[in-house]
C-alpha cells in the first residue's frame, strides 16, 4: 500500500492544501516549524486510515477542525497491489465517513459510516490497529531515541507491540482465565452431582413403570367391562320401548297385505312399459351413430370432388422441377463457404496481432538494447543478432501468410453469391420433390382412378341412412322416458310395504308377558353390576394418579442430573483442550520471542556497520533485550554509553531493522515510511550514510517521507522530491 494523493480541507492547520505523490521515491519535506508538515503527512494519513482515535494529539474530534471553520475533511488515495481505495473522513458537523474503490473510468462506493469503512480497512490492513502503524511505519525523533535508553523490559514490551504479540499476550491471558473459570464451574458441579447412580434412577424409573402399566390395564378392564354393560343395557332398553308399540303394530298388519296384491299387478303393468320403452331406447342409441355416419358420407362425397383436382397439382410439381434441374449447382454448401472466410479473415486478425507485438520486441531491442522477455541485457552481440533475426524471420512468414490469405478471400469473395444460389437452387428441388411424393402418396391412397366407382357407392350410402332417421323418428313419438322410473318407484313401494310388514310382525311379538318380565331382570342385573365396577374404577384411578406423580418426579429428577452429568463431561473436555490450548500458546510465544532476538541482531548488525562506515560492525540483543554494540575491535559496549550521535545511529538502525521484521513477520501491505527530525547531531559523513540506507530499503519501502529542518538534506543524491511548505500551500519538486 501506497500514498498517491492528500486533499485536507480545514484540517488542523490546513485551509486548503492538495498534493498528489508519485508511487516512489525518497520525499523531502521542508519548511518552517508550524507550517503543517507533520500534520500532512503523519496526522492527515493515520486520520484516513484510522479516524480520530490515530490523531492523539487531540483529545477530542472538533479540535482536528482549523480555527474558525464549521466543518473539515480529509481525502486519501492509497494505492494497493490489485485496487485503489480513496478514503474520506470528516466532520460536518457529525462525522463522516465513505470508502470507493476506484476504476479507471468511474469510481464505486463500497463503505459508507465509521464502523463499515473502519472494517474494510482493517481487513484490508492484516488487523493492523493505528497504535501498530506509527509504532512500525512512523518514526519520531523522541521515538527514535528512546530504544537505546528504555530498560530491557520495557524496549522488550515495545518491540512485542510492534510485531503484534501483545494480542498473542492478551490471547494467552484470556485463555488461562477461562481454563481457571472451567475447573471452577468442574468442582461446583461434581459437588452438585454428588453421588446420583443413573443406574439406581433407571431401576426405580422401571419399577414404578410397571406398577403404572399393571394398574392401567386393571382400569382399561374395568372400562371394557362398564362399556359392554352399557351396551347390552341400551339394547333391553330398546326392547323394552318397542313393546309398547307392539300392539299398534298388530292393528296395521291387515290393512297392509290386502294392499298388496294390488300394488303388485299395478307393478307387472309398469314393467311391461318399462321394457317396451327400453327396446325403443336402444334404437334410438343408434340415432348419434347414423347422424354421424351420414356427415361422413356428405365428407366423402365432397373429398371424391377434391381428388379430381389433385392431378391437376401433381402435373404443376413436375413442370417447377424440370425448371430448377437446368440450373447449375456447385459442390461446395453456403455454410462451408462462410465459414472458411470468417476463418481466413480471424487468423489474418491473429496474424496481424502477433506481428505487431514481434515488432514492438524488436523496437525494444534496438532502443534498450535488453531481452524484451527478461529485461535483461544480451550475453553477446551474437545472442542479440540472433535473437533479431528470429525475430525478423517470424514477421516475414507471417506477411507471406497474410499476402495467401488475402488472395483465398478475393477468389472466395467472388465464388459466394454462386455457392448461395446453388444452396438455395438445392433446398427448392428438395421442398418440391417432397411436395410431389406427397401428392403422388395421396393420389394412391385415394384411388384416383376407381372415383366414378367411389361416386356411386356414396350416393347409395346416403339413401340407406336417409331411410335410417326417418324410422328412428317415428320410434321417437312411442318412446316414455319415465316408464323405467315409475316401475321402480312401484317397487321401492312394494319392498317398503313387504318390510313394514315384517317389522311389525316382529314388533307384534314382543307383546308376550314372560318377555317382558324377562327383560326388566335384566336391567337390574346390568345397573347392579356396572356401579359394582365403576367403584373399583375409580378406586383404581386415584392409585394410577399417585404412581404418575412419583413418575413425573422421578423423571424430573433423572432428567436433571442427566443434564448436569452431561455438562460436567462437556466441561472437562472443554477444560482439557482449554489447557491444551494454553500450553500450545505459551509455547509458540516462547518460539516467537526466541527467533525475533537473532532476525532482530541480524538485521540491525547490517544497517549499523553500513551506517557507521565499517567503525561498529554488530549490535547484541541478549535475552532480557539489552543491547550492546560491538566495534571493528571487538570490543563491546551498552548502547547507552554510546556519544549522542552514535546512540541515534544505532536508534535509527535498531528501529528500521523492527520496521522490516513488522512488514516481514506480520505481512501487513503498508509499502511507505515516515520519518520526523530522525538525524539531529549527526555529521555530514553519517548523514550521507544514512540517506544511503534509506535507499537501500526501497525494495521494501517504496515512498520514504523525511522532515526535517536539516538543509543539507536538499543535496543529497539519494533524494527523489522536495516538498515545500510556506504555511498556505504545498508545492512538490524534483529533488
Amino acid at each position: 500500500m501506497i500514498l498517491r494523493y492528500l486533499k485536507l480541507e480545514n484540517f488542523l492547520s490546513h485551509e486548503s492544501t492538495t498534493i498528489e505523490l508519485p508511487a516512489a521515491g525518497l520525499f523531502f519535506l521542508s519548511g518552517e516549524s508550524g507550517a503543517g508538515k507533520s500534520s500532512l503527512i503523519i496526522d492527515a494519513t493515520a486520520y484516513a486510515l484510522f479516524g480520530p482515535a490515530a490523531v492523539t494529539r487531540a483529545k477530542r474530534s472538533e479540535e482536528l477542525v482549523r480555527s474558525g471553520a464549521s466543518s473539515m475533511q480529509v481525502a486519501a488515495l492509497f494505492e494497493f497491489a490489485d485496487e485503489k481505495l480513496l478514503i474520506e473522513r470528516g466532520l460536518n458537523p457529525q462525522p463522516e465517513a465513505r470508502l470507493y474503490l476506484v476504476h479507471p473510468d468511474r469510481s464505486e462506493l463500497i463503505a459508507e459510516g465509521a464502523q463499515e469503512v473502519n472494517r474494510a480497512i482493517n481487513k484490508r490492513l492484516g488487523g493492523m490497529n493505528w497504535r501498530q502503524f506509527f509504532a512500525a511505519f512512523v518514526a519520531r525523533q523522541s521515538e527514535i531515541a528512546m530504544l537505546t535508553q528504555l530498560r530491557g523490559n520495557e524496549r522488550k514490551n515495545l518491540v512485542h507491540r510492534m510485531l503484534g504479540m501483545r494480542e498473542l499476550e492478551k490471547s494467552s491471558e484470556i485463555v488461562s482465565q477461562r481454563l481457571r473459570r472451567s475447573k471452577a464451574e468442574v468442582d461446583q458441579l461434581q459437588v452438585s452431582v454428588g453421588n446420583f447412580d443413573p443406574e439406581r434412577a433407571e431401576a426405580e424409573i422401571s419399577e414404578n413403570a410397571n406398577k403404572l402399566a399393571a394398574a392401567e390395564a386393571k382400569g382399561s378392564a374395568l372400562d371394557r367391562q362398564i362399556e359392554t354393560d352399557n351396551l347390552e343395557l341400551k339394547s333391553l332398553r330398546e326392547e323394552e320401548a318397542g313393546i309398547a308399540s307392539a300392539r299398534q303394530a298388530l292393528a296395521r298388519i291387515p290393512e297392509l297385505e290386502q294392499r298388496r296384491p294390488g300394488l303388485s299387478a299395478e307393478l307387472d303393468q309398469a314393467k311391461a312399459t318399462a321394457r317396451r320403452a327400453t327396446e325403443i331406447q336402444l334404437r334410438l342409441a343408434d340415432r348419434d351413430q347414423i347422424d354421424l355416419d351420414l356427415v361422413r358420407a356428405e365428407d366423402r362425397v365432397s373429398e371424391l370432388r377434391d381428388d379430381y383436382r389433385q392431378l391437376d397439382r401433381q402435373q404443376t410439381l413436375l413442370a417447377k422441377l424440370d425448371e430448377l434441374e437446368a440450373e447449375p449447382v456447385q459442390s461446395i454448401s453456403y455454410p462451408e463457404i462462410t465459414g472458411e472466410i470468417a476463418k481466413i479473415r480471424a487468423d489474418r486478425i491473429s496474424r496481424l496481432e502477433r506481428i505487431a507485438d514481434l515488432d514492438a520486441s524488436l523496437e525494444r531491442i534496438g532502443r534498450d538494447g535488453s531481452c524484451y522477455a527478461c529485461d535483461r541485457d544480451f550475453a553477446s552481440g551474437a545472442d542479440r543478432d540472433q535473437v533479431v533475426s528470429n525475430l525478423s524471420e517470424q514477421v516475414t512468414k507471417l506477411g507471406r501468410a497474410n499476402a495467401a490469405a488475402e488472395s483465398r478471400l478475393d477468389q472466395l469473395d467472388k465464388l459466394e453469391p454462386l455457392v448461395q444460389r446453388s444452396d438455395q437452387v438445392r433446398r427448392e428441388k428438395d421442398r418440391l420433390g417432397e411436395a410431389l411424393g406427397e401428392e403422388i402418396q395421396l393420389s394412391s391412397e385415394l384411388g384416383l382412378s376407381d372415383l366414378a366407382e367411389a361416386g356411386a357407392e356414396a350416393a347409395v350410402e346416403l339413401q340407406r341412412l336417409s331411410r335410417a332417421q326417418a324410422e328412428l323418428g317415428l320410434l321417437e313419438r312411442d318412446y316414455d322416458p319415465d316408464a323405467q322410473r315409475r316401475a321402480g318407484d312401484l317397487k321401492s313401494e312394494l319392498n317398503q310395504l313387504d318390510a313394514d310388514l315384517k317389522s311389525l310382525q316382529v314388533s307384534a311379538a314382543l307383546a308376550d308377558p314372560e318377555q317382558i318380565a324377562k327383560i326388566e331382570a335384566g336391567i337390574n342385573q346390568l345397573q347392579i353390576s356396572i356401579g359394582s365396577a365403576a367403584a373399583r374404577r375409580d378406586e383404581l384411578g386415584s392409585s394410577v394418579s399417585s404412581l404418575k406423580d412419583v413418575r413425573r418426579a422421578l423423571d424430573k429428577e433423572y432428567q436433571g442430573r442427566s443434564r448436569e452429568l452431561k455438562q460436567l463431561g462437556d466441561l472437562r473436555h472443554q477444560s482439557t483442550v482449554t489447557e491444551l490450548v494454553s500450553v500450545c500458546l505459551k509455547g509458540f510465544q516462547k518460539q516467537l520471542a526466541d527467533d525475533i532476538r537473532p532476525a532482530l541482531e541480524e538485521i540491525g548488525s547490517e544497517m549499523l556497520a553500513a551506517v557507521s562506515g565499517g567503525k561498529h560492525v554488530a549490535m547484541h540483543i541478549d535475552g532480557s533485550y539489552e543491547i550492546t554494540i560491538e566495534d571493528d575491535g571487538g570490543a563491546r559496549r551498552r548502547a547507552a554509553l554510546l556519544s549522542g550521535g552514535e546512540q541515534i545511529r544505532a536508534n535509527i538502525c535498531l528501529r528500521l531493522a523492527l520496521t522490516r521484521l513488522v512488514s516481514q513477520r506480520t505481512g501487513i501491505p503498508v509499502g511507505f515510511l515516515i520519518f520526523d527530525e530522525p538525524l539531529p547531531s549527526q555529521d555530514p559523513g553519517h548523514i550521507e550514510r544514512i540517506m544511503q540506507l534509506l535507499y537501500s530499503l526501497r525494495g521494501f519501502y517504496q515512498q520514504q517521507f523525511l522532515i526535517s529542518h536539516v538543509g543539507d538534506l536538499r543535496s543529497a543524491d539519494e533524494l527523489d522530491y522536495v516538498v515545500e511548505f510556506d504555511g498556505k500551500s504545498v508545492e512538490l519538486t524534483n529533488a
